[in-house]
């Protein structure tokens, strides 16, 4: 039987409108995709001590609580959770967002209904139990891990730094409780940016492994081909642990190495479209170790706003799939409910040029990694915008949209499947500010080496 379509009013349309208006500006492109083989990176300094981790001193639950009365971070709390001692996360504290499994807790995803309790957890939560990580608490996210800010069903998610400004999204209860210091580190999901997007706006380590790397068994879906779990640290090493205790054995590995400095791209074309001063804080911050970094320019032919448009299709078409019962739901976030149905309306020859966009960014990134060995660009344009802003003014005359500006710089990372981590840089004016670094596919151990020598420059 031939599912009835889905209800498609104004704002459908006008989502479904700017959807193909983004797909005919990307028409014509390239749709070849050249093999590249793997390139030897430089040697890098082993990262501190990474297993086991020191755990974070015990949190105060009364206070945990008080603060994130105002913060509205967490979903469920179990302070007093067991763990393995002997693992190399052992005492560690964890969060998880709210879309993964966790035994006896419902994975509600940011919805207002409340699912049966799972009964297992998810494969990634399972895996740090195994390791000896305390899963203490829920992280509230954006519903369904659709939108950057905002949730209908959740009180406001603010970011610590400033609560009068966004935590961003979709994970942002989990960068949330790692930077107001409730946990040690969380789960978060990453479709378009949403680990590396909230840690940069409010202030930690955001990391977005290759794609697969991490299992995503019993996770709630978006777009399986963009869909990743990744983590929110307070430091690099906690995340390397992480994601060591979540891979596969033998899946992370760092690749060959030669003795040379590391040629970071810095692409003028992208990073152009930012914040002066959000452009200049993560500039000083490469700027750092001169001995061990070189940034060179990078002309890149794919554009932030290709990257961007291309993500959107694929999440837009494959949500309207994974999610075609929320999309009646009229409980269900408007704009999340105008996405999905704009998506259910995309025609299989308009999705099947989505996925070769894909393909030609993949090719064109692999091809920048034969001249280069990282890319580096803000995680974000700008720094945290205030709660229920749409047009940010810079000092140069500009004027950016939130949130659209919010993935330019991440969507590519999803697209491709490359490893991508967010580094806290700045701050300018007293907010954070995100460095990205991108590497190439299966190189997250190598990665997350770089980003540790830049956090140790910084102290």
């Amino acid at each position: 039987m031939t599912a009835r379509p889905l209800p498609l009013d104004a704002a459908a349309r006008a989502e479904l409108d700017a959807l193909r208006t983004g797909l005919a500006e990307l028409s014509g492109s390239a749709h070849c995709v050249l093999p590249h083989p793997p390139v030897a990176r430089p040697e890098l300094p082993a990262l501190p001590e990474v297993g086991p981790v020191r755990p974070r001193a015990a949190v105060d639950p009364a206070w945990a609580e008080r603060l994130d009365a105002r913060l509205g971070a967490l979903t469920w709390t179990d302070w007093d959770a067991d763990f393995t001692p002997d693992g190399p996360l052992s005492k560690v504290t964890f969060g998880v967002k709210e879309n993964l499994d966790v035994h006896g807790r419902p994975s509600r995803a940011g919805r207002a209904a409340a699912p049966p309790p799972a009964d297992r957890d998810a494969a990634a939560v399972a895996r740090l139990r195994s390791a000896g990580a305390r899963l203490v608490a829920g992280c509230t996210m954006t519903e369904l891990a659709v939108c950057l800010d905002g949730n209908p069903h959740r009180p406001e998610t603010r970011n610590p730094r400033d609560d009068t400004r966004i935590a961003g999204g979709s994970s942002s209860g989990s960068a949330v409780a790692v930077a107001a210091g409730f946990v040690a580190a969380a789960l978060g999901t990453d479709t378009g940016g949403s680990v590396r997007i909230p840690a940069a706006l409010c202030g930690v380590v955001g990391f977005k492994p290759t794609y697969d790397l991490l299992p995503r068994d019993g996770c709630v879906p978006l777009a399986p081909s963009l869909d990743h779990v990744g983590v929110i640290t307070g430091d690099t090493a906690t995340a390397l642990a992480a994601v060591l205790a979540m891979a596969a054995p033998g899946s992370c590995t760092v690749p060959a190495p030669v003795r040379r400095r590391v040629r970071v791209g810095w692409p003028v074309d992208w990073t152009a479209s930012a914040d002066p001063a959000v452009n200049a804080a993560c500039r000083t911050a490469l700027a750092a170790l001169p001995d061990a970094i070189e940034v060179v320019p990078l002309e890149l032919p794919v554009t932030t706003r290709t990257s961007a448009l291309t993500n959107v299709a694929v999440l837009a078409a494959e949500a309207a799939t994974a999610l075609r019962p929320q999309a009646t739901d009229r409980s269900t976030d408007p704009r999340v409910r105008a996405l999905l149905s704009a998506g259910a309306f995309l025609t299989a020859d308009e999705v099947r040029d989505a996925h070769w966009q894909r393909l030609r960014i993949t090719r064109e990134l692999r091809s920048a990694f034969h001249s280069v060995d990282a890319i580096a660009t803000p995680t974000v344009a700008v720094t945290a915008p205030p709660i229920g802003a749409t047009e940010l003014p810079l000092p140069d005359g500009r004027t950016l949209r939130w949130p659209d500006v919010g993935d330019h710089f991440t969507a590519a990372a999803n697209s491709t499947g490359f490893p991508a981590v967010s580094l806290p840089v700045g701050p300018v004016e007293g907010l954070p500010v995100g460095l990205q670094l991108v590497a190439g596919p299966h190189e997250d151990a190598w990665l997350l080496r770089l980003a540790a020598l830049l956090e140790g420059a910084r102290g």
